[in-house]
């Protein structure tokens, strides 16, 4: 058993996630919505595209915001369940008393970075917002996804915080 198989509950496909509460919910139908309008979209896209010679207008475009929409709604999920990709480089050499030292470093780091990241996606909202940027093609505005990538960085910054506090008691 893997240290995160240790100390975490077993994933729920339904439920809230603790940490998260009902947000979770909401965020795992958003998540399911999102995943599968992309699924429906390149699948009509690329039969247009190879049996009618006729693509779906903006496809790519709508797949951009699609893919922004799908990961940073899953970043809140995938912090309170610590599922992020990580290598246990230090535990290799210096062994497991290593092991403690290493998720309090990449806790902090990750919380530090989740905060600067909402930072800087609101700032940038702003400035897209200011400017009225629009996509290139469909002309679909970006500040909003900006924003919602802020919010959605802030939400995992919040929950990670609230993960943390609880694991220390």
């Amino acid at each position: 058993m893997t240290d995160r198989e240790d100390d975490a509950a077993p994933a729920k496909v339904l439920g809230s996630e603790p940490g998260l509460g009902v947000a979770a919910v909401v965020l795992k139908a958003f998540i399911a919505v999102v995943l599968f309008a992309l699924m429906v979209l390149t699948c009509v896209d690329v039969v247009g595209r190879y049996v009618f010679t006729a693509p779906v207008p903006g496809a790519s475009e709508l797949t951009q915001f699609g893919m922004g929409l799908l990961i940073f709604g899953a970043l809140p999920l995938v912090t309170v369940r610590r599922e992020h990709v990580s290598i246990e480089l230090l535990g290799l050499v210096a062994g497991d008393w290593s092991k403690g030292v290493q998720a309090a470093v990449m806790e902090a780091t990750s919380l530090i970075a989740l905060g600067l990241m909402s930072w800087q996606l609101w700032m940038r909202g702003l400035g897209l917002m200011r400017y009225s940027d629009s996509s290139i093609y469909l002309g679909l505005p970006l500040a909003p996804v900006a924003f919602f990538m802020c919010v959605m960085s802030g939400l995992a910054a919040a929950a990670l915080l609230i993960s943390l506090v609880r694991r220390r008691r």
